[in-house]
Order: C-alpha cells, then structure tokens, then sequence
C-alpha cells in the first residue's frame, strides 16, 4: 500500500519572504526527523520522485502507523504556525511606551470634579460632580451644590444633571420645569383666590435637554437653548368643574458674545468664551398673558468648566477647581 505526501506549498499573496523561509525550515528540519524516526520503526526505504514522496507501508504495521503520522503531522503543523507567528509578532521593542494623555471633556464630567465659587454676596459655595444618573436612557453626571442654596429662583442654567457629547453640552431641566410649574402658576393667583385649596394638575410632558453650548463655539454663534409649552389647568377645592386652564411658554435662546482671555482668582485663562443667555417666559391664566425676560452672562473655559457668571441678583467668580 501506498502513502503520498506532499511539501507544503509556499504562501503567496500578502505573506513575507521571510514567513516562508521560516515555515521551511521548521518544515525541512522536522520532516527530516520524522522521516528517520519512521525508517527506523519500519525498517523500510524512503524514496523520492521530485515534490512527491513515497513511503512502502507493510499492511500490518497500516493502521498502527497511520496513526502515528497523523498525530506528528497535526504536531508538526500546529507548532510550525505557532513558532512562526511567536517570531513574527511576538518581538518588540524593549523601549516602555510613553503613557498617554488623556484630555478631559470640554466640560469636564470625571466623579471628583469640583469647582469653589465666591458670589457678590461673599458666600463661597462648591459644586462637585458626585455620581451619575440615567433618565430616559441617558446616562448624566450629577452635581451637589455645598452648602446647599435655600434661594428657589427658577434658573435653568444652574443644572443639577448634565452630560456632554461629541457636539454639546447637555443640561436635565425636567425636574426644574415641573418645580417651577407647581409653585409659580398658584403663586399667581394666590392674592384672587386666598384661602382656597388649589391643586396644579399638568398635562405630561417630555421636556427637552437645554442646550448649554454646541461645538464648535465661535464669536457671533446663536442656538435655540431651550423651548418647551406646559398646559394645565388649577383645581380649586378639588371640584373638577372649578377648574382654569393655564400655559406656560418657556424659551432659552444661547450667543457666543466674545471669545478672549478671561482673569479670575482661581487662575487667568487665555481662552474663555462669554456667553449670553436670554430667557423667556411667557405664562397664560385666565385669558392673561403675562411675558418676563431675565439675561445671564455665562464665561466658559474648555477643559475648565465655568469660571463666571453674571445676572440680575449678582454674580460669581472661579476662586479654585479640581478636574478629575
């Protein structure tokens, strides 16, 4: 009986010279063993007629060495492969690599953030970023404000959840919309309508993300930051037909002012963006329509945070800030 072999043929396409000097060598020098180790077991001749050889096989010694042939043979493939790709990939450079820098966000979001203000009243007040939260899916940074401030003027460019993308930064305003609904319509019917129960009763809503700043920034850029309509009505003692509808319109609208160098306590900073901030609130109750406009001037520093703010009450600046 007879057994045919064949040299494996040589890799072409992509494959290196190299690789295939390699892969004959260990080829060549481990057929050789084999070949010896198997004329000495059979005690038979080994010929060779060109890219064919031929091995004489006794029928009885078949399958026992078959076997044999085959296991060396699925030794010798795997091992070739194995040492090739160990000399191919595993030789490197015995330099250590240099650790790479890694930037933070352009509004920075790492647990352990924190930036130190000091207002015009002399208060100083930390916000840190404590932890993360999911609303509707998304996944937002949390802010803690310490101490905690008491006053309750509707604000919504002082987040208490944010997240940044690769195009904005993001603020959750949901929970200061509802607040601000549920106290500001009855506190303007309180002085008409003393000493009756008064139940808010809103119409669901999704509210928008409030757009702090889209990316790029650049002097002259204008956005539409926020713009959302709550309706509802007020209950009065808790009788459905003593109910009064009621809307509230609010619209956030976002320019970058200027972009220059910005001096604060916490640091002088080359490039700050000045932002300005128009808020527009527009609320309908009893066929009135009553409008009020606030301004707030916002200085963002990328990679920093915010540095200063400004407005009606007052403002605050930068005194010191840790970016994790």
């Amino acid at each position: 009986m007879v057994i045919v072999e064949r040299r494996p043929a040589r890799l072409e396409g992509k494959t290196t010279d190299f690789l295939n000097d390699v892969l004959y060598y260990f080829f060549n020098r481990n057929y050789a063993r084999l070949r010896q180790n198997t004329n000495l077991a059979m005690g038979q001749a080994l010929t060779t007629t060109g890219s064919v050889r031929f091995v004489t096989v006794p029928t009885s010694l078949l399958g026992h060495k078959r076997k044999n042939l085959k296991r060396k043979a699925m030794r010798l493939i795997f091992f070739t492969v194995f040492g090739t790709l160990l000399l191919l990939f595993g030789c490197g450079s015995d330099e250590t690599p240099e650790p790479i820098e890694v930037m933070p966000n352009y509004f920075p979001d790492g647990v352990g953030s924190r930036w130190v203000y000091l207002n015009s009243e002399g208060i100083q007040r930390t916000t840190e970023v404590n932890g993360e939260i999911n609303i509707d899916g998304k996944n937002y940074r949390t802010l803690k404000e310490t101490p905690p401030n008491e006053k309750t003027d509707f604000d919504l460019l002082k987040p208490i959840s944010y997240r940044v993308t690769e195009n904005q930064i993001l603020f959750a305003v949901g929970g200061e919309i509802d607040h601000y609904v549920q106290n500001e319509i009855p506190a303007l019917v309180q002085d008409d309508l003393a000493g009756l129960d008064l139940r808010v009763i809103v119409e669901p809503f999704s509210p928008p993300e409030l757009v702090f700043l889209p990316f790029p920034p650049s002097p002259g850029l204008q956005w539409t930051a926020f713009d959302i309509k709550v309706s509802g009505s007020i209950m009065l003692q808790n009788l459905a037909l003593l109910q009064f509808p009621f809307e509230v319109v609010i619209r956030v609208r976002g320019e970058v002012a200027a972009e220059g160098p910005l001096e604060t306590p916490a640091g002088n900073f080359e490039n700050a963006y000045q932002l300005e901030y128009r808020t527009e609130i527009t609320q309908t109750l009893f066929s009135e329509t009553e409008t009020t406009e606030h301004s707030q001037t916002i200085w963002f520093v990328p990679y920093v945070g915010i540095a200063k703010t400004e407005n009606e009450l007052g403002g605050s600046e930068l005194i010191e800030y840790l970016v994790e």
